[in-house]
């Protein structure tokens, strides 16, 4: 269990943006705009970069606030430009998750609904019933076995690995208590549930284990076998956070990498050790970010800005502003990006101007 604190031999590296002097690198033929309807929008990618999920950011619109046109999660080929809506419950998605040989797509809804997706042919494969509440999902490598967050109460969660095959609940993952009142007293004051209470989660490519980022901002490492979870890093806040909304696991599960928001810093964690290995302070705050699926390669998204902002982590002192070049009069806010490949960064979110007509923005790295 860590501190927050620097630790010994830790990389540090101060990164301004601009400080270098780079000058803003121009995608190749310019951005690709997608149409697809919506407020704000959120993107996930499959693991062969051809295909990305794009839906409705559900927790932008309140209970009841159902547009049917923003409902349907798509499917889009990147290749070709296709949009495909899939058919599905006349809700929003909370989550979507794609197999490791992007075959199927999973996606989780607040009624307590998982839905399945042939990504081949869009039809939908099946729809399985679960708690309410559940609100993120992630496949394990077998491409059967879903992780799916449940509700243990208004602040606490646990994971149920759903086969989905079968649709049997084959294991719960969850926090453990000595008594009934310690649970109970856990749950009376943000100061005591925040370090608990789950803000972002991820599965290590061997499956061996979940990570999760807490409102305090502390880090969980869940033993998929059953095992309890441990501590990563113990946060010192005392109150919700949330400033780390996004984990990345590197493909040979070895490294951690977030964002952490409130800092603003990227970090890098060796699991092995469970030390840190890279720390790279920020000037401005961005607002997403997504790690390359070669491990290194790190872009951070502004908030209400039209650039893009590259580094790495074996060369954190290297920053490069990458000019969007979006369609004039396009304006950015609450921006989701994800790489598709190393060397293509889709990106989305919601339009400064509310007009429904929103798009997924696609561009090709030199």
């Amino acid at each position: 269990m860590c501190t927050k604190s620097l630790i010994n031999g830790l990389l540090l590296v101060v990164v301004i943006c601009g400080l270098f002097g780079a000058d803003p690198v121009s995608a190749q033929g310019g951005v690709r705009t997608i149409p697809i309807p919506g407020v704000l929008l959120t993107v996930k990618t499959a693991p062969d970069g051809r295909l990305v999920a794009v839906h409705e950011l559900a927790s932008y619109h309140t209970p009841g606030d159902l547009v049917p046109a923003f409902l349907p999660v798509r499917l889009v080929d990147l290749d070709s430009g296709a949009v495909t809506p899939l058919p599905g419950p006349a809700d929003y998605a909370l989550d979507v998750a794609f197999s490791l040989d992007g075959a199927i797509l999973a996606g989780c809804y607040g009624s307590g609904q998982v839905v399945l997706w042939d990504t081949a042919t869009a039809a939908q494969i099946k729809t399985l019933f679960l708690m309410p509440g559940i609100n993120r999902c992630a496949f394990f490598p077998d491409g059967r076995t879903l992780a799916v967050a449940a509700p243990v109460s208004l602040t606490l969660s646990a994971f149920l690995l759903l086969d989905t095959d079968s649709g049997t609940i084959t294991r719960i993952l969850s926090y453990r208590f000595d008594t009934h009142a310690q649970f109970w007293n856990i749950l009376g004051d943000s100061r005591t549930y925040s370090p608990y209470a789950l803000a972002a989660a991820t599965i290590t490519p061997d499956g061996s284990r979940i990570i999760t980022s807490s409102m305090n901002d502390s880090l969980w490492l869940w033993d998929t076998a059953g095992e309890p979870p441990a501590l990563l890093f113990e946060s010192v806040e005392e109150m919700p956070m949330v400033s780390i909304r996004k984990l990345a696991v590197t493909s040979d599960s070895a490294t951690l990498v977030y964002l952490n928001t409130h800092e603003p810093a990227v970090h890098a964690w060796d699991l092995a050790s469970a030390t840190e290995t890279v720390l790279i302070p920020l000037e401005e705050r961005p607002f997403d970010f997504a790690l390359a699926p070669d491990g290194d390669r790190v872009a951070l998204a502004q908030r209400e800005s039209g650039v893009l902002t590259l580094t790495s982590l074996s060369q954190p002192d290297s920053v490069t502003p990458v000019d969007l070049a979006l369609p004039e009069g396009v304006s950015l806010t609450f921006p989701a990006v994800a790489f598709a490949t190393s060397s293509r960064i889709v990106f989305t979110g919601q339009l400064a101007e509310d007009t429904g007509e929103n798009a997924l923005y696609v561009l090709d790295l030199p």
